[in-house]
């Protein structure tokens, strides 16, 4: 109860109205007859209460005093303890469905005319997501976690609308020393390195990748060995190819005459991971991405489950002591009215 302390003031008012009573039944007792109020005494009585229905009819009142005393302790009880505000306490431990997804941008100087659409992108994207953790990540010769997985969708929201008013706002802090390297496979290893509990293979993890796959930095680390780490932890690459020419119909298909060895690498390795590979140019309108389409698939893999802490649910619960209350309250009156007091 949330106040309980209600309870000892019903007590005691209850045992101080009993008390009331019976120091009043003990005076009348008390006082001579001549102080008692005047009745006149009826003669011939006796036989009278020897009858059967006299006494029929004194033990239906006498029953009917008692329901009176009972239907005033029981309703003056649920009232109290209404008045106290009973709950029902539960543990509970919830479970959760849980995706993390890592939105992962080149932002080389390649990528220059496309950062504007793929950030809009990315904002589509979010709108479509609900209840899964999502980050940002940039790349060029360095990585930079812009914003860790988060639930906070409000907040990566604005820093993608920051971004898209100043798309060069983090080139020079990922940029490295050589202004023209481009470290496509190191970049995604950071978006890889971005997740958290990498050793727990339970977790579902999408990476959804940006990038044209021009790699101007040697060849440190290759998108396939990237992809191949990523895959690793059970990772899943969806690919947006900004340097792809043909439309996502000839990529379904397998069309290969203009596909380059970059584009070849980049989609062999996303499709690897069991993710995915889509045409993203802005000059080319038969290349739409499907937004729905991405956002399915990934809500089609199993998503894994995890034990929130347990905690106490408290609940009011005054439902019961009301009913009792309110038959009490009825009963009582329709005694009341049986007795004609």
């Amino acid at each position: 109860m949330k106040q309980p302390w209600i309870l000892l003031v019903a007590l005691f008012v209850f045992f101080a109205i009993i008390g009331i009573a019976f120091w009043r039944r003990f005076q009348q007792k008390g006082k001579k007859p001549t102080e008692k109020k005047n009745t006149k005494p009826l003669a011939n009585t006796a036989s009278v209460r020897q009858l059967p229905e006299y006494k029929a009819a004194l033990k239906k009142y006498h029953l009917l005093l008692l329901a009176v005393g009972l239907l005033f302790i029981t309703t003056f009880s649920s009232v109290a303890t209404i008045a106290s505000r009973p709950v029902t306490i539960t543990t509970s431990r919830p479970e959760y469905e849980n995706r993390d997804i890592m939105l992962c941008l080149d932002v080389s100087g390649s990528m220059n005319k496309y950062v504007q659409d793929l950030l809009s992108y990315f904002a589509t994207l979010l709108s479509e997501f609900k209840g899964q953790r999502l980050g940002l990540t940039v790349f060029d010769s360095l990585y930079l976690t812009i914003a860790p997985l988060s639930d906070d969708y409000e907040l990566l929201s604005e820093l993608l609308t920051e971004m898209s008013e100043d798309p060069n706002h983090y080139s020079s802090a990922v940029a490295g020393r050589d202004q023209t390297s481009s470290s496509i496979g190191p970049g995604v290893v950071g978006c890889v390195n971005a997740f958290d509990k990498l050793e727990e293979q339970k977790r579902s993890r999408t990476i959804i990748l940006a990038t044209d796959n021009q790699d101007y930095a040697g060849k440190i680390v290759t998108l396939t060995q990237a992809a191949n780490y990523a895959k690793r932890y059970d990772i899943a690459i969806y690919g947006l190819s900004t340097g792809e020419f043909r439309s996502q119909s000839e990529i379904d298909q397998g069309d290969s005459i203009y596909e380059s060895d970059e584009l070849k690498e980049f989609r062999e390795a996303t499709l690897a991971t069991g993710g995915g590979y889509y045409a993203f140019s802005s000059w080319s309108q038969t290349n739409p991405v499907v937004v729905s389409e991405i956002v399915d698939q990934i809500l089609e893999q199993e998503a894994a489950r995890y034990e929130g802490a347990e905690t106490l649910l408290r609940k009011d619960s005054p439902l019961i002591p009301t009913i009792i209350a309110t038959i009490s309250i009825v009963a009582f009156f329709i005694v009341v009215w049986r007795l004609g007091l």
